[in-house]
């Protein structure tokens, strides 16, 4: 029986060696002197008798008999070979008690390299067998700033908690954040039960992965992973689920995977696809459409908030505009935690579109999507990286850009104050952009930055110092009270006096999404993303935000507001464009390059004459932090995104 086995790992090994000489690609196992020239520069680590991951044994430590392996070590040479004996000797050894004696090998690079037992190794991976115990020695690097190194360190300390040798990830920074998502400091020790039931959560895990396709994903189990705890969020929970649960709950999120296998790349609409016209016939005998039904869930209401207050607006565009082809309903003062039964309540209502209008809302919005794949739901948030659902927000900076150029006008003095709220995606670009359109016509401008989010917020130091101020505080007032200070403001004798007024057309966004979703162009907008999440991100061409302007603009700055408004509309001028310098270094050199979408929304740094910082999260009060740890600049969830 045993030469039947011989015969059956010659023919894969000759398998694996034509496939890859097919490709143009070395035909036998990698050798680590040929990868390592000089071994006598990197530090040895001895780790003892310890059990090496099958698939993590990927070559031997000299190139003596590499030519009697296929890079699967499946054997090569013939049956009547010497060779082939003692192999059939070592599976005989194997089926009747198992192979007891260690291999000698290197780890370089959370990969192994089998030194002394080749054979062993053959026989092993010829019976899927999941672990190959072996005497180590790891071969440490010198510790740099590459991305090999960056990961490579990161896992070294993963593995220093953990004792988890078979995880292996793709990018910096996956390491911990699956620490992260299951709760864990990133120095604290795992206890052996910790351990024991990882490993048997990634195995199960691992068998739905493979049973779904993912060996032919260029990701890894440990990827995938961290894709389903980002859906499924409690690993608590997970841990104990069979291979048959992971995989159901798997497959309703493969697009994710498969996302996750492309780089996370989020398609970003910059536009408004346009709806082919429709033919004479066709409007003189227009189809019966079944009524629409839409949702709009709201974090708060429109009498406590002026965020709620424009989405509410912009609802009310939508019944006048389609009058009777559409019927709305308001899900309203929810929380994170309230979220997803609304979702649910207002799905079993009847309604095939959902706009929830809260960031925070991305977690509970993703869940019901996967749930109900044939509701449209949509996510007022930038940057998603997911396929179920698709996000929308404004290109705020533009009209910010326009702002700052008022303010540099208006101010005598040249400092200008600059309140934000959250440091989440796209609140940065807006501050620079201000600084920048304020620097454009008052090259010695500053502007003084405060955060209304943070513990020591005091709004009194916005006016100290400063004759020009833009008022970004988000007032919630209670209902029937005046709202809060929004927009830019000059500051004569301690008094405010309005210039400008940034502003969201929400129901100009909802008509042509909801347009969007009724038409073709849905359809459209997915096949143009290549298989990438979809984010409307729409600016002043498409008439979703604005500037007003006071009557007591003089009239200089009105002409040039109205010059540099058509030119930044129809795209001549970028607000990020030519060089750039930051408060400590140059991120733009060229004057002819401009930034790309996705650095202006993830931006992390401020322009040189802003004085102020980005606050960090424990600067912030209790009530912000959740959503900047979701959608926060420098946050987990943007490297996750990046």
């Amino acid at each position: 029986m045993s030469i039947e086995h011989y015969k059956k790992a010659l023919k894969a090994g000759e398998k694996s060696y034509r496939a890859r000489l097919s490709r143009g690609e070395y035909p036998y196992p990698p050798s680590l002197e040929e990868i390592l020239p000089n071994i006598n520069l990197y530090t040895p680590e001895k780790l003892g008798v310890i059990q090496i991951p099958s698939e993590l044994m990927v070559g031997t430590s000299t190139s003596a008999r590499k030519t009697a392996f296929a890079p699967n070590f499946m054997p090569l040479l013939p049956a009547d070979t010497e060779f082939a004996a003692k192999w059939i000797d070592l599976c005989k050894a194997h089926e009747a008690e198992g192979i007891r004696d260690p291999v000698t090998a290197y780890e370089y690079m959370n990969h192994y390299y089998v030194t002394e037992g080749n054979k062993r190794v053959s026989v092993l991976k010829y019976f899927n067998d999941p672990v190959i115990m072996g005497t180590v020695t790891r071969l440490l690097p010198p510790k740099d700033d590459s991305f090999e190194s960056r990961l490579y360190y990161e896992y070294l300390d993963f593995y220093k908690v953990s004792g988890a040798n078979y995880l292996m990830f793709s990018r910096p920074g996956d390491y911990r954040l699956l620490l992260s998502r299951m709760g864990k400091e990133p120095d604290a020790l795992w206890s052996d039960d910790d351990r024991l039931n990882f490993r048997a959560f990634y195995l199960r895990f691992r068998e739905a992965f493979y049973g779904l396709g993912g060996r032919k994903l260029p990701i890894t189990a440990a990827d995938a992973i961290l894709v389903y705890l980002k859906i499924y969020t409690s690993y608590d929970t997970a841990k104990d689920k069979l291979p048959a649960k992971l995989r159901v709950e798997l497959s309703r999120i493969w697009d994710d995977v498969l996302l996750r296998s492309q780089g996370n790349t989020a398609n970003l609409l910059m536009q408004p696809s346009q709806e082919p016209k429709r033919s004479l016939l066709e409007r003189l005998l227009p189809k019966d459409e079944p009524k629409l039904r839409a949702a709009f869930l709201y974090g708060k209401t429109p009498q406590t908030s002026r965020w709620t207050y424009g989405h509410e607006l912009g609802r009310l565009h939508l019944q006048r505009a389609f009058g009777d082809q559409l019927s709305t309903s308001v899900y309203e003062n929810l929380t994170v935690d309230t979220a997803e039964a609304a979702i649910e309540d207002a799905i079993r209502d009847g309604h095939t579109i959902l706009f929830t209008t809260a960031a925070d809302f991305i977690e509970p919005s993703l869940m019901a999507a996967i749930r109900h794949p044939g509701v449209k739901i949509l996510n007022c948030s930038l940057n998603c990286s997911h396929r179920y659902i698709r996000t929308y927000y404004g290109r705020m900076y533009e009209a910010k850009f326009l702002t700052g150029v008022i303010a540099g006008a208006f101010s005598e003095s040249g400092r200008i104050g600059y309140t934000a709220d959250y440091p989440t995606y796209g609140m940065v670009a807006d501050i620079n952009a201000f600084a920048l359109g304020a620097k454009m016509v008052n090259p010695r401008s500053v502007i003084d930055l405060h955060w209304s989010t943070t513990l020591d917020w005091d709004p009194q130091a916005l006016y100290q110092a400063n004759d020009t101020a833009f008022l970004a505080i988000p007032g919630e007032p209670e209902p029937g009270k005046a709202p809060g200070l929004f927009g830019l403001y000059a500051i004569r004798d301690g008094r405010l006096q309005d210039i400008a007024l940034p502003m969201w057309h929400w129901g100009r966004f909802y008509e042509q999404l909801l347009r969007s979703a009724l038409g073709s162009s849905w359809k459209a907008d997915d096949r143009s993303g290549s298989f990438k999440a979809l984010n409307y991100w729409w600016g002043l061409s498409a008439g979703v935000v604005d500037v007003i302007c006071s009557r007591s603009l003089p009239a200089g700055t009105e002409k040039l507001f109205s010059l540099l408004y058509q030119a930044v509309s129809s795209g001549a001028l970028h607000p990020f464009s030519g060089r750039l310098t930051a408060q400590n270094r140059v991120i733009q050199d060229d004057p002819a390059a401009c930034l790309n979408p996705i650095d202006i929304i993830t931006m992390d740094w401020l322009c040189e004459n802003v004085r102020g910082h980005i606050p960090t999260l424990d600067e912030l009060i209790p009530s912000a932090r959740p959503m900047v740890r979701l959608q926060g600049v420098g946050s987990q969830e943007q490297q996750w995104n990046r």
